[in-house]
């Protein structure tokens, strides 16, 4: 069951090509006008012989009756004109003398008409009927009383024809003519022999087997090959061919079960029945050497129309498989591939522009590829570069930590100082060992705040560079889109030549179509470049999906490069803010080391200018808690700036990934 099931599969998918469908066209357009004029030609031949068989018999059958019924018309003038030779009144004597020399003058004239068998002349009588001449008359015959007698007396002026009846002396079908004589007084009777109609109708043949047979009014044989004389006909025919005067019809013969025809009229002068009849399978065996020729001209034909199918499929189905051959090798990713048809006609048109696709296509892949390139080389510098920045900000982390630390100590000495100074009636010495102590603190906060200034004016180089690189790396981003879009344009291009193709191929299956049944070869051939011109559009949708995703791609890496020029400008900013207050801070701490000094160097007149130096000290309290403060700020700023740099390189990171897919799916294709 599996077995047939594939071996049926198997049909079906050989009946699906190409090249079958071409050679069952071309053996259609080869077989159906081949065996139609074939058929149409032994058709016409047999109709023909039906005809000429038909006019056979109908002639024969016509030429026979005008022949009975001029030879039937000859014998009634013969026996008219005897009638009215022979001197009734004198045969109508009892003279015996007279009677002898009727019998010579009738003996005569059967020597001259030996046609004639007998010829009788009736008299009536007192006794009854008196007859000169042959005895032979049958019994019912021999009497007034008979049909013949009677017919002949109410038809004095004619010759009748008796109904055929056996001659007893000769055994022959005979009929007999009579004839009322002059003045009425007797009837001349010859009995005519059949036997010439007999020769005649056995003579006439209607084909090879058919042939010509003759009935009297009584539905009786006269003459049949086969049938015996005076035997009754039986069949339905009997009823067709007495109820009507002529007309042709076809039956089975009761005796064999054939076919036959049958073509029959009546003669005028005696009712008779004459009928031909033939055999129809004549018709197939005359027309069968026609039949037979024109079968021996199909075959011939079918063999040189065969071997030029065989040349024509191959022309078609030979470029088709390369072209199917190569778009299979290029929907692999195999664009090394060429369609190489030299020829001038459509096939060679539509293999150009494959080449010119896959060439376009090829270039495309390779721009794409080295774009990819480009991209992955700045997402790695990027990267880079982010690490490198990421370290640098840790380091102003660690320094702005530094100087919060600094700061908060500061702002504690100041607190102390205050109070010392709160107290100086009691610690005067103390108030100077606190101003030594304020004086150094406020040394290490210039030179903390020398380093933290430095420190972030390296950070604003390093963000300066940063932005230097993103900005390039937006260059190139746009560079990468610019070249996506011109690849969109390209696979737009390719799907309008695929659309003209696929016009091309309608416009021929519209042609083919007008051109009929010569153009069924074409159309499927047409149908064929359509599904071409299809499988190409699907190619350049599926190429057109994956630029729209590249496209995607680079419009992420655009937004995320955008974001990343956005923090490192917030970040550039942060920094800036940051170098300005370390900048005051400097000058605050440069202040309050000059303050220190003064209460140092006035150590003596502290009781003098109290007042003023509490001033001063509640300054720099308030001065140290702003630097605190700010140095807290420059501290998240930077913590900010780290967490930024922490999302350039994870951009970066996600680039490079992309740059890398879009690398693999040009890898796809060999160029």
């Amino acid at each position: 069951m599996i077995m047939s099931q594939l071996k049926v599969h198997s049909l079906i998918s050989k009946l699906r090509l190409v090249k079958s469908k071409l050679i069952i066209a071309f053996v259609l357009i080869l077989l159906v006008p081949s065996f139609s004029i074939g058929w149409f030609s032994y058709s016409i031949a047999k109709s023909k012989v039906d005809e000429q068989m038909e006019r056979s018999a109908t002639e024969n059958v016509r030429m026979l009756n005008q022949t009975i019924t001029l030879m039937l018309t000859g014998q009634m003038k013969s026996i008219d004109f005897l009638s009215r030779q022979i001197d009734n009144e004198s045969i109508g004597t009892k003279q015996v003398d007279k009677e002898l020399e009727t019998k010579k003058i009738l003996d005569r004239y059967l020597v001259v008409h030996p046609e004639f068998e007998d010829i009788i002349i009736s008299t009536e009588t007192e006794g009854g009927v008196s007859l000169i001449g042959s005895e032979k008359l049958p019994n019912h015959l021999n009497s007034k009383e008979s049909a013949w007698y009677k017919q002949a007396t109410e038809n004095k002026d004619k010759v009748i024809i008796t109904e055929p009846f056996i001659s007893q002396g000769t055994n022959n079908t005979v009929v007999g003519m009579a004839k009322v004589m002059n003045e009425g007084h007797g009837i001349i009777m010859a009995v005519l022999s059949l036997k010439p109609f007999e020769e005649i109708v056995n003579g006439v043949k209607i084909g090879s087997k058919g042939y010509i047979f003759l009935s009297d009014e009584k539905e009786r044989y006269l003459f049949h090959p086969t049938q015996k004389s005076g035997a009754v006909l039986i069949g339905n025919t009997t009823q067709i061919i007495y109820g009507s005067d002529f007309g042709k019809f076809a039956y089975i013969n009761p005796n064999d079960g054939k076919s036959k025809e049958m073509y029959f009229t009546t003669n005028p002068l005696t009712g008779w029945k004459l009928q031909g009849t033939w055999y129809t399978e004549e018709l197939a065996q005359t027309a069968a050497p026609i039949f037979n020729r024109t079968i021996l001209i199909i075959a011939i034909a079918l063999i040189a129309g065969s071997l030029i199918v065989f040349l024509i499929v191959r022309s078609i189905v030979s470029p088709l498989r390369t072209l199917k051959d190569t778009a299979l090798r290029i929907g692999w990713g195999d664009l090394s591939k060429r369609v190489n048809i030299k020829s001038k006609d459509e096939f060679g048109e539509v293999a150009a522009i494959f080449n010119h696709m896959a060439d376009t296509l090829k270039s495309v892949l390779v721009e794409v590829r080295e774009s990819s390139n480009q991209l992955t080389t700045s997402a790695e510098q990027l990267s880079a570069n982010a690490v490198h920045t990421s370290q640098v900000t840790e380091d102003i982390a660690i320094a702005a930590e530094r100087m919060s630390n600094g700061a908060n100590l500061q702002a504690q000495t100041v607190e102390e100082s205050a109070q010392t100074i709160n107290q100086v009636s009691v610690k005067i010495q103390q108030i100077a060992s606190s101003a030594l102590t304020v004086a150094e603190t406020t040394t290490k906060a210039v030179e903390k705040s020398t380093e933290g200034g430095q420190a972030i004016q390296s950070a604003v180089k390093q963000m300066d560079f940063i932005s230097g690189s993103v900005n390039g790396l937006v260059l190139v981003i746009d560079h990468l889109a610019n070249t996506s879009q011109e690849i969109g344009q390209i696979t737009r291009a390719i799907t309008e030549i695929a659309q003209q193709t696929n016009l091309l191929s309608l416009n021929a299956a519209i042609e083919a179509a007008r051109a009929g049944e010569h153009g069924l070869g074409f159309a499927v051939v047409a149908s064929e470049v359509k599904k071409l011109a299809e499988q190409s559009s699907i190619s350049t949708e599926k190429i057109t999906t994956l630029i729209h995703a590249i496209q995607e791609e680079i419009e992420k890496s655009q937004q995320s490069l955008l974001s990343v020029t956005q923090e490192v400008n917030v970040g550039m900013e942060v920094m800036h803010s940051a170098g300005n207050l370390f900048s005051e801070i400097e000058s605050f701490i440069d202040g309050a080391n000059s303050q220190v000094q003064e209460v140092s160097a006035a150590a003596q007149q502290i009781s003098t200018g109290a007042f003023k130096v509490v001033q001063g000290i509640e300054g720099i309290a308030r001065v140290a808690q702003t630097t605190a403060a700010g140095t807290e700020n420059v501290s998240a700023a930077v913590e900010e700036q780290l967490a930024f740099m922490q999302e350039i390189s994870s951009s970066s990171s996600t680039l490079a990934n992309m740059a890398g897919d879009l690398e693999g799916l040009v890898d796809r294709f060999k160029l």
